[in-house]
């Protein structure tokens, strides 16, 4: 993301002048993990959920938060959480990502 920086300090602004939405937690939170910050990712991206439980490109970027933090536990239920979600709603394509990060992520634990 260019102007990483700048783009989560506009979005904070955004949030904190009530102006909250899904989409809004999803983007800062995205930013925020492609900025090295998982815990702070969690946070948003958890927001995301609460706000559109239905989204979800919000569980797959939880569940990489969670994975980057170190938390496989955590990651291996949001994303099978994100997969019923995405099967419910038909979001194909997003159902085969979390099933593809959740068997890489097994596969490593298992090892």
């Amino acid at each position: 993301m260019a102007d990483a920086g700048g783009l989560i300090a506009r979005l904070e602004q955004q949030i904190a002048s009530g102006r909250d939405s899904a989409l809004a937690r999803f983007t800062l939170g995205r930013a925020r993990l492609e900025q090295g910050d998982p815990a702070g990712a969690i946070l948003h991206l958890a927001r995301a959920i609460a706000l559109k439980p239905d989204y979800a490109a919000a569980y797959k970027q939880l569940g990489a938060a969670h994975a980057k933090a170190g938390d496989a536990p955590a990651a291996i239920a949001v994303w099978n959480r994100g997969c019923a979600v995405a099967r419910e709603s038909g979001e194909l394509q997003a159902l085969r990502e979390m099933t593809s990060l959740l068997g890489k992520l097994m596969r490593r634990q298992s090892a």
